[in-house]
């Protein structure tokens, strides 16, 4: 990050960081109340995957579920569908080459950043000069970060009792060559992330 960038990254931060306390109260409410909708959607795309999963191993080209990956796809930033890309793999990890994905947009969560960034781009002027489209989503990438740690709850929360019937699962936020965020408790997680 050269220093004007990290300029407009720290002026954005100041000028979202009263916005991002007041979201994140409102999205663990919203959580707590969660939509039908969302949530079924949720189990629709981890039910989707389970079916390829069972039959990969039907098929014999997978072991047992061990690990489910959950990638915060950068692309849908700039396609504004937030989604998220949910990879289910046995022993091997990236070794497993069956096909057993599937995605979910936490919809609700992302209108809050949308919001924000709609803030952003009307203000920033006020504190850097002349901000071009490709700094915003420069921005736009790394800011987004603070509400994907919302997700990383909110997946964790939803994900385990569709799961609690495999032994050894382990759930894995970050995707391929990228650096993965193990949860290993829910209470602790939730804690950290609500405590910001």
């Amino acid at each position: 990050m050269d220093e004007r960038e990290k300029h407009i990254y720290e002026a954005g931060e100041d000028l979202l960081s009263a916005r991002l306390m007041h979201n994140i109260s409102k999205i663990e409410a919203e959580f707590q109340a969660m939509q039908d909708t969302d949530e079924t959607r949720f189990y629709e795309a981890i039910q989707e995957m389970l079916l390829r999963v069972n039959a990969a191993q039907e098929r014999e080209e997978k072991g047992s579920l061990r690990y489910i990956y959950v990638n915060f796809l950068q692309s849908s930033l700039y396609t504004k569908s937030y989604q998220l890309r949910m990879d289910a793999y046995d022993e091997r990890q990236f070794g497993d080459m069956t096909d057993c994905c599937a995605y979910w947009s936490p919809q609700f969560i992302f209108e809050h950043f949308e919001q924000d960034m709609a803030y952003f781009r009307k203000h920033i002027s006020s504190k850097v000069l002349r901000v071009r489209e490709y700094e915003i989503m420069r921005f736009a990438a790394r800011y987004a970060m603070h509400y994907f740690r919302m997700i990383q709850e909110l997946v964790t929360v939803l994900i385990r009792p569709l799961v609690e019937d495999v032994e050894e699962l382990t759930v894995l936020f970050g995707g391929y060559l990228d650096q993965a965020l193990m949860v290993t408790d829910e209470k602790e997680m939730t804690d950290e992330i609500f405590s910001h």
